[in-house]
């Protein structure tokens, strides 16, 4: 794979993945060197500064965010999504973090049957969902009801939620299927 295939292969990635990616993980799925990443990711970051995102590193992460010049557009959609009503797409999210939580990202999009990104994106920004570190793989995250939600709703706990057993064993038995 050539240094610009390369660039584009992890462009891809940083899209669809909509989250941060450590370079050593970006150098293990290409199976090339770590440095070949960075000069890629160089490459990369020289492509974008004439659109409308911006390649962003922090430490040994790398990730694709707006354009500064850009940045009160991107502000100005997220305030309209967080004042609007949640869509039916977010209320399910929303209940199937609610009774499975602590829980991935696959097993809700296994769940739903469509890409749940941006939904707990939203419902992030919201502060009804908060993602953790997975305790079992250092390199996943777990999304799970915030404190704010639980206060909102007037509950101390999850098993207090209306109908908790029958939902939850519902669902799981969706889950082992």
């Amino acid at each position: 794979m050539t240094n610009q295939e390369l660039a584009k292969a992890i462009e891809a990635l940083l899209f669809a993945a909509n989250e941060p990616q450590k370079i050593k993980r970006l150098a293990a799925l290409f199976e090339v060197s770590e440095e070949e990443i960075k000069t890629a990711v160089a490459g990369l970051e020289e492509v974008l500064k004439e659109r409308g995102i911006r390649l962003v590193s922090k430490d040994d992460e790398v990730f694709l965010g707006s354009a500064p010049e850009f940045s009160a557009f991107a502000e100005k959609f997220f305030k309209q999504e967080i004042e609007s009503e949640l869509t039916k797409t977010s209320l399910e999210t929303l209940a199937i973090v609610a009774y499975q939580g602590p829980i991935s990202r696959s097993k809700i999009e296994h769940i739903r049957g469509v890409n749940s990104l941006y939904t707990l994106r939203n419902l992030m920004i919201r502060g009804l969902v908060e993602r953790i570190q997975d305790a079992k793989d250092q390199r996943s995250y777990l999304y799970r009801i915030s404190f704010d939600l639980m206060k909102l709703l007037g509950i101390t706990k999850r098993e207090e939620l209306p109908n908790f057993t029958a939902a939850s064993e519902e669902m799981n038995k969706f889950l082992a299927e």
